[in-house]
């Protein structure tokens, strides 16, 4: 009978690991980036952004075109599963595919999609057509809670008059995906979620008509972000984002005793 039950439930964990897959949480006008751990100025690469950052496409891309191998600087996991690599679309896909080919196009499509990668994170409406078009990536904090962040800086969109900075960040331990809406002079729509294959992906409401909503504040005081969690969301779900306290608290005189004679 011990046997019996101990293989049902390893089929229920079975069960359970193959129906897992992404979630988000969203953060409307954050006001910050996630964990607050960078705080770079969102700058032009040779025209205000901070040093320490490297450059993995530079950008004058007529045609979608992949910038070169990265490799994450901590171990990860994407969807359950080890990832060490990744590449970045000028279209603004990330995928850990590495051996994918064909390059999403400069369009916004509903997620899922056939025009993208297996194990991709997108960020649809980006166009790195421009000269000061850049992908950089950066690591901030300290083992084991490291982010390493992948930023589109004064990226553009099918609108030549609008400039725009997101980021994906992959964050150590918890292995979740950040997607951050960072600064923007005019307001457009993107397409962005997850995506694990053709058939499967966790679109953010709203793709592929989702409406920017930083504005053009360089610090991440107008910043929104995507929480991207992987499992399965609890149906009843509450978590902490703040708490208030008084710098001093007057309890009440309790009423004096009286005493019968």
């Amino acid at each position: 009978m011990n046997k019996i039950y101990k293989i049902f439930a390893a089929m229920l964990f079975v069960a359970s690991a193959a129906s897992a897959q992404y979630y988000y949480v969203p953060y409307p006008g954050a006001g910050t980036n996630p964990g607050s751990l960078n705080n770079d100025g969102e700058y032009p690469v040779g025209g205000g952004l901070p040093a320490g950052w490297t450059s993995i496409h530079a950008g004058s891309a007529a045609a979608p075109a992949w910038s070169s191998l990265a490799t994450i600087p901590f171990a990860f996991q994407f969807n359950g599963s080890a990832v060490t690599q990744f590449k970045v679309s000028t279209s603004g896909v990330l995928t850990f595919t590495t051996s994918a080919v064909t390059v999403p196009p400069y369009s916004i499509v509903a997620l899922p999609s056939a025009n993208i990668p297996d194990n991709s994170v997108c960020v649809l409406g980006l166009r790195g057509t421009g000269a000061n078009d850049n992908i950089v990536t950066k690591t901030f904090g300290t083992a084991p809670n490291r982010q390493f962040w992948v930023l589109f800086s004064s990226y553009s969109t099918s609108n030549a008059n609008i400039y725009t900075y997101w980021s994906v960040v992959l964050e150590e331990t918890s292995n979740n995906i950040y997607i951050v809406d960072q600064r923007h002079n005019q307001a457009y729509n993107v397409s962005a979620g997850i995506q694990l294959n053709s058939t499967t992906a966790t679109a953010i409401a709203g793709s592929p008509a989702l409406q920017t909503l930083a504005g053009a504040d360089a610090t991440p005081a107008d910043n929104s972000y995507y929480q991207f969690i992987y499992g399965t969301q609890a149906a009843d779900q509450a978590r902490l984002k703040s708490v208030t306290v008084n710098p001093y608290i007057v309890h009440p005189v309790p009423p004096l005793l009286r005493v019968k004679s």
